[in-house]
């Protein structure tokens, strides 16, 4: 079930000014969330995961997110990479 509009924009807030909106939105729900996967990040964003999994990687570069472990994911049955964000 997506967010309402309103914690996306609470996200946003919080988050550094160098970040575009999605890149602070989807820090904002791996750091509330996490460990969290992509599939997850999109159920809760709203967003299709061809949104998310960029986003992701580009804070993973950056150095704001990690991957804290991989996990079977119960939906798809397949191996995932559950993302934590760093303090």
């Amino acid at each position: 079930m997506p967010v309402a509009h309103t914690s996306l924009d609470a996200f946003i807030e919080l988050e550094p000014m160098y970040l575009g909106r999605k890149q602070k939105a989807v820090l904002g729900f791996i750091r509330r969330y996490g460990p969290i996967n992509n599939r997850e990040l999109s159920v809760v964003t709203g967003w299709p995961i061809n949104t998310i999994t960029p986003r992701v990687q580009e804070l993973r570069r950056m150095g704001f997110v990690f991957c804290h472990h991989e996990e079977i994911d119960p939906v798809t049955n397949r191996i995932t990479l559950m993302w934590m964000a760093k303090m």
